[in-house]
């Protein structure tokens, strides 16, 4: 069995009462579904929170958004995986961190 696409597309819900991780100074509401498909037809669904505060190595702020989180899996972690083996999740971590580093280098390589 082989990953045979992998998308992202964002949503987002209604909130009873005000969503606020601890250390974030704004409220989440905005989400990222990501969607893995396989070439046997099964399915699975996933789910990114962009953290617009989050501190990322060494304290520094990111600014993630809805449309970074979702470039991000549909431009760098789409290739770098599709066509894997979707059970391998020790080896599909791997290739995402050093996809995320690297994705200039990677692309050229691959």
């Amino acid at each position: 069995m082989k990953i045979r696409s992998i998308d992202a597309s964002a949503f987002r819900l209604p909130n009873r009462r005000s969503f606020k991780w601890a250390g974030l100074n704004v409220e989440l509401g905005g989400f990222v579904l990501v969607r893995i498909a396989t070439d046997e037809g099964l399915i699975g669904y996933g789910e990114a929170t962009p953290l617009p505060d989050w501190g990322g190595d060494f304290g520094r702020r990111s600014g993630e958004t809805l449309s970074t989180v979702i470039s991000t899996v549909n431009e760098i972690f789409s290739p770098a995986l599709v066509g894997s083996d979707p059970t391998a999740v020790t080896s599909a971590r791997q290739k995402m961190d050093r996809w995320i580093k690297y994705p200039q280098m990677l692309a050229r390589i691959l």
